[in-house]
């Protein structure tokens, strides 16, 4: 027993000193060593090459002021201080001595909270509760970029961007001129009315932030008027009824080696999905750029496309039904998978490209596709968003459906006929472009002389042809950059979300040559989606989606159907969680058998 015994206290002192030895040793490496590992599956917190590249063209001092709430009373928001400060001193320790960071507490100090004000960085409510009291703190987390003699403000500093925010910021700092962006074929004028759908505000908004956004009038264009060279970029969006002199402005801006991205719409629709050029009885208007398209091998149909392998969910507004079966004045929002506005996950983009190699989803609505074509001599086509081999052309679309039947019914008698095929919904043109004006360029349009859709004469202006090496992103869909309808009605159509919206800024980066923020901006985290058993097993019971009941009857069979599902979901649920107990239980006990073996046959 005493042999026992000095054998413990030798093991507990070991311990002990392992444990003080290992104290210490952290101790040395943060103080010495400053090196950092991210284990998590994503790699979400490690610090890309792309940022490391452009934190290596600074040339001068880089100095960050943040403005950050020393006490913070709340556990949440003291987990992304904190994790937010440690991201801040990592890219200080990159930057080789280039960075310097200066934290201040507007809470305390009223200078500070003056100067954060200025710059547009005002305190979040945050709420707490102790006691069974419920309390509210001002808590800032913003920052203050200088550089030279340029200052880039980042509000709010959000540890899951955060990254890609500063990147994006010091690359704007290093830049002796903001890139020009010329905005096309929607005229900012019209687009004073927020909650009209199918407007762009919010990605105006997105674009001022990295660029001097110049409005491009078509009118002007047709006018007679030629695209500005000194545009970095240029946007068009929902190209309608181009007159060819805007046509051919286009194309002799690219022909000068101008980089384009292209987001076509045929169908405008209205806020529930109804296709404009229907509501108001007039008839669906072409972009006007078919014949550019054709000369460029990249020809659009005019036909969506239904892609019935990756349905999208939008919301449609139901009807409730009194006891009769009779529509009441009360409605509601129920999810619809719908053919016509495909989600499209990871496996639908190109690999290969750079703007899509980690793209990871987006949402169209109405979408079309580009033919296959040869493109001319001297340029590369490359089609870089796909839909599933499941897809279809369906004609124009001039209203959405909202009956399950219809869409399910749809889909069956696609199936059957057994023409699926994977459509190209984007497409990557670069290189040299071929014209379609080689007879001569068209005469400018004159509402008072000509008439629209009429034949045009030429003039005898010089039509220039392969000047330079261009660019061009062509995007069978604007519908997923457009702002999304206010309040409880956002979900109805898809609209702008954040992966598309990432998507977006990886091609405007592409066609600027900004490769290094690409490669930030696809650090995200991968999707890892909660198991539904509740839905699984309404939808093995054919019971998820809109409830199509009529009587009363249909009803209460409906209402015990779902009962049964429910209760099929509950014990699954149960047994996924049980699962990871029990096997740590069973590992507890047989270590326990083990050690109680070996301290029996020791004895």
């Amino acid at each position: 027993m005493e042999a026992r015994r000095k054998q413990r206290w030798k093991a507990a002192y070991a311990t002990l000193l392992a444990l003080g030895l290992l104290v210490q040793s952290v101790r040395l490496a943060q103080r010495h060593l400053g090196q950092r590992h991210d284990f998590s599956e994503d790699q979400l917190f490690a610090i890309s090459p792309g940022t490391q590249a452009i934190l290596g063209r600074l040339e001068d001092r880089l100095q960050v002021k943040a403005f950050v709430t020393a006490d913070v009373r709340s556990g949440e928001m003291a987990l992304i201080k904190a994790r937010v400060e440690a991201q801040l001193k990592e890219l200080q320790r990159l930057s080789q001595g280039r960075m310097g960071i200066t934290f201040q507490d507007p809470s305390v100090l009223s200078a500070a909270a003056s100067e954060a004000q200025s710059f547009g960085i005002d305190p979040l409510p945050v709420s707490t509760t102790k006691g069974g009291e419920q309390n509210l703190q001002l808590v800032s987390l913003g920052a203050v970029l200088r550089y030279r003699s340029r200052t880039e403000v980042l509000p709010w500093l959000n540890p899951w961007s955060l990254e890609v925010d500063f990147a994006s910021a010091v690359q704007r700092l290093l830049q002796d001129e903001k890139l020009r962006l010329g905005w096309c074929g929607v005229p900012l004028a019209q687009e004073q009315a927020p909650i009209e759908y199918g407007q762009f505000l919010g990605l105006r908004e997105r674009l001022k932030r990295r660029m001097d956004v110049v409005e491009v009038p078509v009118a002007a264009l047709e006018a007679g008027s030629s695209i500005p060279e000194d545009l970095d970029l240029l946007l068009v969006l929902r190209p309608q009824d181009w007159h060819p002199r805007a046509v051919f402005a286009l194309d002799q801006f690219v022909q000068r080696g101008g980089r384009v991205l292209i987001a076509f719409d045929l169908v405008a629709s209205s806020p529930w999905g109804t296709a404009l050029h229907a509501t108001q009885g007039s008839e669906q208007k072409p972009s006007g750029l078919e014949a550019l398209l054709r000369a460029w091998g990249a020809p659009l149909e005019v036909a969506h496309v239904w892609d019935t392998e990756r349905p999208g969910i939008r919301r449609v507004i139901v009807q409730d039904l009194d006891e009769n079966g009779q529509p009441t004045q009360q409605g509601r929002l129920d999810p619809v998978p719908d053919p016509a506005c495909p989600m499209l996950p990871a496996a639908a983009f190109e690999r290969t490209f750079p703007a899509t190699a980690r793209s990871e989803g987006v949402q169209f609505f109405w979408a079309h596709g580009f033919r296959a074509a040869t493109p001319p001599p001297g340029v590369t086509r490359l089609d870089v968003v796909h839909s599933s081999p499941a897809s279809y052309w369906i004609d124009l679309i001039e209203q959405t459906k909202g009956s399950v039947n219809q869409i399910e019914g749809q889909t069956r008698a696609f199936l059957a006929s057994g023409k699926g095929q994977s459509i190209p919904l984007a497409v990557v043109l670069s290189g040299r472009f071929a014209t379609p004006f080689q007879k001569g360029a068209p005469a400018p349009f004159d509402a008072t002389r000509d008439e629209r859709g009429g034949k045009v004469a030429t003039t005898e202006e010089t039509v220039i042809e392969g000047q330079a090496d261009a660019q061009v992103v062509l995007v069978g869909d604007s519908d997923w950059l457009r702002d999304p309808l206010p309040g409880d009605y956002a979900p109805i159509l898809p609209s702008a979300s954040a992966p598309n919206l990432a998507l977006f800024d990886n091609w405007i980066d592409w066609l600027s040559q900004e490769e290094d923020l690409i490669a930030v901006r696809s650090k995200e985290p991968r999707d890892r989606p909660l198991r539904n058993f509740q839905e699984e097993e309404r939808r093995a019971e054919g019971l998820y989606g809109p409830d199509t009941s009529r009587t009363s009857a249909e009803m209460r069979a409906r209402l015990e159907r779902l009962d049964q599902a429910d209760r099929r979901a509950a014990r699954k649920r149960w047994l996924v969680m049980l699962w990871p107990v029990l096997s740590a239980l069973a590992l507890v006990f047989l270590a326990g058998g083990f050690w109680n073996w070996k301290e029996r046959s020791s004895a």
